[in-house]
C-alpha cells in the first residue's frame, strides 16, 4: 500500500511541476458587456443551440460525459474531426456562455451546475488523451492536420474557465496548447493561390499560437509564437499583388512576410478545386483570436485585418435576404450554410459595417425561425443542414463573444436599403465566374471549366427562394451522364448600365461531337436572357437535357412553400410523377419564377428539376434553337401577360428577343 501512495503523490508533484513550468497567467475577464440587444439576442440563441448540442452528443448520469466511441478507444487508434471536433467546440462554447452574459438555464435546458461539471470534465477527458499528455497506447488524438485547432477551441474554454479547472487538467491543458504551437515553429506558413488555398488553414493554426502567447506570456517560445502567430495571419489572405508590397505590417515590409499567394488577385478564394464561398469567409478564423488578445489585455497584429474588407465584401454580395450563400459555382458542403451567413459577420464590432449587420440579421432571423417551433421547450439543432463537426455552435459563440467584448457595431440597414445596396454586377476574372444582383433577384454565369462548373443560374431572392444553382445548371446535360464539353470560344463583358452578357460556343455530347452555341444576358433590373442554338445535332441515342433549372424541394428551408411548376400547358405538384409538356410557351415556378419560352419542343418536370429543352433518347426531331427569358418575382398572371408581348426572331444565325421596352441580339 505504500508503494501505490508514494507513486500517486509522486505524479501529482510532476503535474504541479509541469504546470508551474509554463507559468500560465489567467486572462481578465472584468470585461464590460458591450453587445447591446443584439448580445442578449446572440446569447439566447447560442444557448439554444448549446443545449442541442450536448444533449446530441454527451451522455449524462455519470462523470464522463463521453459517449461509448470514446471509452471504447482501443490502444493507438486515433479519433478524428467527427469526434474530437465537437467536444472541442462544446467546451469553448460552454465555458464562454457561463462566463460572459446571462446563463439561462431554461434556454438551454441544462442547469449552470451541471453545465460547468461537464465542461470541466470533458476538458479533462480531452487534454489528457492528447498526445502531448499520454502515451500512444492511449491517446486519442493530436499532432495531425487540424488538431492544432481542436486544441485552441479546447484552449480557450479551459483558458476562460481557469480558475475553475484543477491543477492537474490546467497541466495538460497548457503541454497541450503548446505543443500544438510548437509545430508550427519550424517552417514558413504554407501557400497556394490554386486549387486548394492554405488560408483557412493557416488561419485556424493561427489561433494555437495566439493562445500559447496569451495563456503563457513568461514561455521560452513566447516571442518566437508571437512572431509565429503574425505570418500565419497575414499569409492566410496574401494576394499576388501582396509579394511586391513594401508597407510596413508589424515591423516588417509586407512582402517579407510572404512567401506567394492565397488568394488570387480578384479576392476570390479558390479552395476544393473551385470559387469557395464558403471559405471565402474564413477570415472568421484571424478574428477570433481578437477575443483573447484582448483578455490577455494585447494589441493584435496589423495583419489580423490584412485584405479582410474585400473577401467581406464579396461574402455579402453574395448573401441572399433568406440566409443563404448564393453559390455561383454550387458547393461541395451544403446550399443552407447558414452558419456561413452569421460567421462572416464576426467582424463587425471591429470593422463597422451596416450591410453586413444586415446580413447578420438576415441569419438571425432565421434561427429565430427555426428556433420557433420548439418554443418553451427543450431546444433542438437549430442548423439541420450542417452540423457533423459543431462548427455552427462555436463560430455563433465566437460571434457573440466578439461581439460582448468590442461593441454591436453599426446599425443594420434596412432590409430595402441592404438589397438596394447589394445591388451590382460584379465579375471576377480569376474566379470565373459573372453575378448580377438587383434588389430581388440574383444571375449568374460560371466558366471555371467545361466540366460540372460550366453552369448559370437566375434566382428570385425571397424567403421561399425556389431556384437554386446545381452542376451544370442551365447548361444541362447530352446524354445519360455529365457529358464531355470543350470551350472553343469565350465572351463575357459588362453591360452599360450594369448586367452582363456572356457567350461561349462549345463542342460537346459524345465524343465533342455536337457544336452548341449557348448566351446568357443578364440585366440589373433582374430579368434574364438564356439562349442556345445547336450547330449540329446531338444523336438520336441520347437524351438531351438542356436549360436545365434545379428548384428547392426542402419545405422547411422554404417555411413552409412546396414548388409547383405552371405553364399554358399542365400543372406539376411537388407530389405529381414526372411530366412531359410540348408546345410550352411559358412556365411559372411556384408563382416567384416566370419564365417565357419559345423554340422548345418539350418541357420534362420531374422533382428539384425543369429541363426546358428536352428530347428523349430515340426521338428523331432536329433541336434548332432555344430561348428563355426569366422574370424573377413574377406571378402566374403577370407571366401570362407578358407571354403575349415578348417577340423572339430567328434571322439565320443570330436570334432577336424584343422584350417590349428594349431589343437583344444574341449570337
Amino acid at each position: 500500500m505504500i508503494m501505490p501512495r508514494y507513486i500517486f503523490l509522486l505524479f501529482l508533484m510532476c503535474c504541479a511541476s509541469a504546470e508551474a513550468s509554463f507559468e500560465v497567467v489567467p486572462p481578465n475577464l472584468a470585461q464590460a458587456d458591450r453587445s447591446g440587444k443584439l448580445g442578449e439576442e446572440l446569447n439566447y440563441l447560442c444557448l439554444r443551440q448549446l443545449g442541442a448540442d450536448c444533449r446530441e452528443r454527451l451522455v449524462f448520469g455519470s462523470d464522463s460525459y463521453l459517449p461509448d466511441i470514446f471509452q471504447n478507444a482501443k490502444p493507438g487508434v486515433q479519433l478524428r474531426e467527427h469526434q474530437i471536433r465537437p467536444i472541442a467546440s462544446i467546451i469553448f462554447a460552454g465555458s464562454a456562455l457561463l462566463r460572459f452574459g446571462e446563463y439561462d438555464e431554461n434556454a438551454s435546458g441544462i442547469s449552470r451546475r451541471e453545465m460547468a461539471r461537464a465542461m470541466i470534465s470533458l476538458t479533462r477527458e480531452l487534454t489528457a488523451h492528447h498526445c502531448a499528455n499520454s502515451e500512444k497506447s492511449s491517446w486519442w488524438w493530436g499532432n495531425e492536420w487540424q488538431s492544432a485547432y481542436w486544441a485552441a477551441l479546447a484552449g480557450q474554454g479551459a483558458w476562460i474557465m481557469w480558475d475553475r479547472l484543477p491543477s492537474a487538467v490546467r497541466a495538460s491543458t497548457a503541454r497541450m496548447i503548446a505543443f500544438e504551437a510548437d509545430r508550427f515553429l519550424g517552417g514558413p506558413a504554407p501557400h497556394n493561390e490554386y486549387f486548394d488555398s492554405k488560408a483557412e488553414e493557416n488561419a485556424w493554426n493561427s489561433e494555437a499560437l495566439v493562445l500559447a502567447s496569451c495563456m503563457m506570456p513568461d514561455h521560452p517560445n513566447r516571442k518566437r509564437w508571437d512572431e509565429k502567430a503574425a505570418e500565419y495571419i497575414v499569409t492566410s489572405f496574401a494576394a499576388p499583388k501582396d509579394l511586391q508590397d513594401t508597407k510596413p505590417v508589424d515591423g516588417r515590409p509586407l512582402k517579407d512576410w510572404l512567401h506567394g499567394a492565397n488568394i488570387h488577385s480578384d479576392y476570390t478564394l479558390e479552395n476544393h478545386g473551385f470559387f469557395h464561398p464558403d471559405y471565402e469567409t474564413a477570415y472568421y478564423l484571424t478574428i477570433q483570436n481578437l477575443p483573447f488578445y484582448r483578455l490577455a489585455q494585447r494589441e493584435p497584429p496589423e495583419g489580423t485585418f490584412h485584405n479582410i474588407r474585400e473577401l467581406h465584401d464579396i461574402v455579402n454580395f453574395l448573401t441572399l435576404p433568406n440566409c443563404w450563400t448564393f453559390y455561383p459555382q454550387y458547393t461541395d458542403w451544403n446550399n443552407y450554410r447558414h452558419d456561413v451567413t452569421i460567421m462572416a459577420q464576426m467582424g463587425n464590432p471591429i470593422i463597422p459595417s451596416a450591410v453586413g449587420a444586415r446580413c447578420l440579421r438576415w441569419g438571425l432571423d432565421f434561427l429565430k425561425y427555426a428556433d420557433k417551433p420548439n418554443e418553451g421547450k427543450l431546444p433542438q439543432n437549430l442548423f439541420r443542414a450542417f452540423n457533423f463537426n459543431c462548427c455552427p455552435l462555436d463560430t455563433m459563440t465566437h460571434v457573440y463573444l466578439m461581439h460582448y467584448l468590442f461593441g454591436p457595431g453599426e446599425e443594420p440597414l434596412t432590409d430595402v436599403e441592404a438589397r438596394r445596396h447589394l445591388s451590382a454586377t460584379r465579375i471576377f476574372d480569376e474566379g470565373k465566374v459573372a453575378v448580377c444582383r438587383s434588389s430581388d433577384s440574383i444571375a449568374s454565369f460560371s466558366w471555371f471549366d467545361s466540366g460540372k462548373r460550366l453552369m448559370a443560374a437566375v434566382a428570385p431572392m425571397a424567403l421561399d427562394c425556389v431556384v437554386i444553382p446545381k452542376y451544370r445548371s442551365l447548361v444541362g446535360i447530352i446524354g445519360d451522364k455529365l457529358d464531355d464539353a470543350k470551350i472553343l470560344e469565350r465572351e463575357v463583358a459588362p453591360l452599360n448600365g450594369g448586367g452582363f452578357a456572356a457567350r461561349l460556343f462549345l463542342s460537346r455530347g459524345p465524343g465533342q461531337a455536337v457544336g452548341q452555341n449557348i448566351a446568357m444576358t443578364s440585366l440589373p433590373d433582374g430579368r434574364a436572357i438564356w439562349a442556345e442554338r445547336f450547330v449540329d445535332q446531338p444523336p438520336s441515342n441520347v437524351d438531351i437535357r438542356t436549360g436545365q433549372i434545379f428548384f428547392e424541394m426542402d419545405s422547411f428551408s422554404l417555411r413552409g412553400v412546396k414548388a409547383k411548376v405552371f405553364s399554358n400547358s399542365e400543372t406539376w405538384k411537388q407530389t405529381d410523377k414526372s411530366l412531359i409538356m410540348s408546345d410550352v410557351q411559358w412556365l411559372n415556378l411556384s408563382d416567384r419564377l416566370g419564365i417565357v419560352l419559345r423554340g422548345s419542343k418539350k418541357v420534362y418536370i420531374d422533382n428539384g428539376q425543369v429541363v426546358l429543352n428536352y428530347r428523349c433518347a430515340g426521338e428523331e426531331y432536329p433541336l434548332d434553337y432555344m430561348v428563355a427569358i426569366f422574370y424573377p418575382n413574377t406571378s402566374r398572371a403577370a407571366t401570362i401577360e407578358l407571354n403575349e408581348r415578348i417577340k423572339v426572331t430567328r434571322l439565320g444565325e443570330t436570334i432577336k428577343i424584343d422584350l417590349g421596352d428594349r431589343e437583344i441580339t444574341l449570337f
